[in-house]
């Protein structure tokens, strides 16, 4: 930061405040008051924020976010969702209900229909089906196929009962895969929106090491530029308030026709004679000796 400038223009307001004063002299307390006044427009003056963020390399302007932490996770959680949602919307449920009242459609004698065997060698049964009973199916001219040698689902389409309980598993399926695609998507969106989030409103991480999302995304990683800035500018004026709050002081009460007592740790005006002496055994106008025996 810049060197501490002179006290010229501290002295002409002090030189402006004595004019004013001219009948009354300045009081310690109002003295102490006008150099604590000088020296916050010195360092407020002096100061340079935008310096302080170079400092920090925070971009300028370091503006306040409008979100806080938690503000940021939901509305990454919600933006990903959204997408997520876009790409696998609740119509495949839909589609999925559709496919399996096709695919699960229960036949009845009368119905034509195309059955393959699951035994080798495989053998393709096609047409009007004749009969249904627990161990064939008779269709077609081809003859008979055992049940035996029909696959789960194809079994379940000669039964109310397992045709109904094989559309509800199958649209349960669909739904779980969407559900499982959603989430999928989910945890590969959000950390990029969340982390651009909180990069565009005002916040850096501490640790930019992204290896471990949950550490790297989480609150105690972040922290806010603004506050940290405010926090270490009001550090910083605080020390150059010490700095120059001490020559301040001397400046105006010298400046008052003040000198410092050491004897009594305090300040005293020259021109006034005091109960004790201000250095050695006299004070300025008469001795000791001579004020106690009343002369």
């Amino acid at each position: 930061m810049k060197e501490f400038k002179s006290f010229v223009w501290l002295t002409a307001l002090a030189v402006i405040t004595t004019c004013l004063h001219a009948e009354n002299v300045l009081t310690p307390e109002q003295i102490e008051t006008l150099a604590d006044r000088c020296v916050t427009a010195i360092v407020q003056k002096e100061l340079d924020l935008r310096e302080l963020a170079a400092e920090l390399k925070f971009d300028w302007p370091v503006a306040p976010p409008a979100y806080t932490f938690t503000d940021h996770q939901e509305r990454a959680m919600a933006q990903a969702m959204a997408a997520a949602k876009e790409k696998y919307p609740d119509s495949l449920v839909e589609e999925a209900k559709a496919e399996a009242e096709k695919r699960y459609s229960v036949l009845k004698v009368g119905d034509n229909a195309k059955l393959t065997s699951n035994r080798q060698p495989v053998r393709v049964y096609e047409g009007r089906i004749h009969a249904i009973t627990d161990q064939f199916i008779r269709i077609g001219l081809t003859g008979n196929i055992s049940t035996k040698d029909l696959d789960v689902d194809t079994l379940a389409r000669f039964s109310e009962e397992r045709s109904k309980e094989r559309k509800a598993w199958f649209v349960k399926q669909a739904s779980e895969r969407m559900e499982i695609n959603r989430q999928t998507m989910v945890e590969e969106l959000m950390p990029e929106i969340m982390e651009k989030s909180l990069l565009a409103d005002g916040y850096a991480p501490i640790n930019k090491e992204k290896k471990k999302l949950k550490v790297y995304l989480g609150q105690g990683n972040w922290v806010n530029k603004s506050a940290v800035l405010q926090e270490k500018a009001m550090a910083l004026k605080a020390e150059m308030y010490k700095d120059k709050i001490s020559e301040a002081r001397e400046n105006l009460y010298g400046s008052f026709g003040y000198e410092y007592d050491r004897m009594m740790g305090r300040w005293r005006l020259t021109n006034h004679v005091h109960d004790l002496p201000l250095s050695g055994g006299v004070t300025l106008k008469r001795s000791l000796w001579a004020k106690l025996k009343g002369r």
